[in-house]
């Protein structure tokens, strides 16, 4: 009678787990299956009556998430601005890349931190979106962090204040660590 108690244990457990990341979203990043999309679409709603719509995308990596916000809000509101922060050179010059014309998104090429200074960030690849201020220990998923990159990084506050933000709509931070 005990083993086929343990067995129905491990099943229900399993059943369990395979339940919580479901309802987590866990390894789904499509933004229009893991309802990302349907945030943005109520988040439109709420903002609808904004003359002026103010974004941070901290983590922005190669910009894909800044893209969508962009063409969602600035439809909604001409006044529609995005601060977006990327630390590593081969993300932010893809982001660069994409943006280099838009004069209301703001790019950043620092790290968001408690601290203004420099620090050292790890990562996998170039443009990789696993990059973190700590070596992150990822070998049970066969990822060396094992390249390092010197960033500049500013506190979000000492941001806000320099360029007379008043008001951040959205905050997204997609940041590892």
């Amino acid at each position: 009678m005990l083993v086929k108690s343990n067995f129905v244990m491990r099943k229900l457990r399993s059943l369990v787990i395979k339940s919580f990341h479901y309802l987590e979203n866990n390894d789904n990043t499509n933004f229009h299956s893991n309802g990302e999309e349907a945030f943005i679409r109520t988040l439109l709603k709420v903002f609808r009556n904004e003359r002026e719509v103010v974004l941070f995308d901290v983590g922005a990596n190669v910009g894909k998430y800044s893209e969508i916000l962009w063409k969602q809000f600035s439809q909604m509101a001409a006044g529609t601005s995005i601060h977006a922060f990327e630390p590593t050179k081969s993300s932010f010059a893809a982001l660069k890349e994409s943006f280099h014309n838009n004069g209301a998104v703001f790019l950043n090429n620092v790290a968001v931190s408690d601290t203004t200074g420099k620090a050292t960030m790890f990562f996998d690849k170039q443009a990789s979106g696993l990059a973190s201020l700590y070596q992150r220990n990822l070998k049970a998923y066969s990822i060396a962090m094992n390249n390092t990159e010197t960033v500049e990084t500013i506190r979000l506050e000492d941001y806000i204040r320099s360029h007379a933000v008043s008001h951040i709509h959205l905050l997204k931070m997609d940041i590892e660590g």
